[in-house]
């Protein structure tokens, strides 16, 4: 269940809830979850791609997966003999393609 606080209580959020897991309604819990109010906010709010704030966690993110795509590609591009010698050399396998080395002889 998602609720937001507002500092408007005679407007209420329109909530999705199953009301028969709810057995003591009483008052505080009526105005607690909104019964009863008018809501004119949206149910689900209008979010996407590009309304998500450029910030520092979210640019640190993008650059880690854009410079792993790029490693990737080069990796795959890479004649088979230098694929295994790095994969001798770095047994943790981070850019190793979903086959094994050894098995695309």
């Amino acid at each position: 269940m998602f609720i937001q606080v507002d500092s408007e209580v005679d407007n209420a959020d329109p909530i999705i809830l199953n009301t028969k897991f709810i057995t003591n309604i009483n008052n505080d819990l009526q105005m607690f979850l909104g019964f009863g109010k008018p809501s004119n906010y949206e149910t689900f709010p209008n979010t996407s791609i590009n309304s998500l704030p450029l910030n520092k966690t979210l640019l640190g993110i993008f650059l880690k997966y854009l410079t792993y795509r790029v490693m990737r590609n080069v990796y795959d591009l890479c004649p088979k003999h230098l694929r295994q010698k790095w994969a001798r050399k770095n047994p943790k396998g981070i850019l190793r393609s979903t086959k094994s080395v050894s098995s695309d002889t």
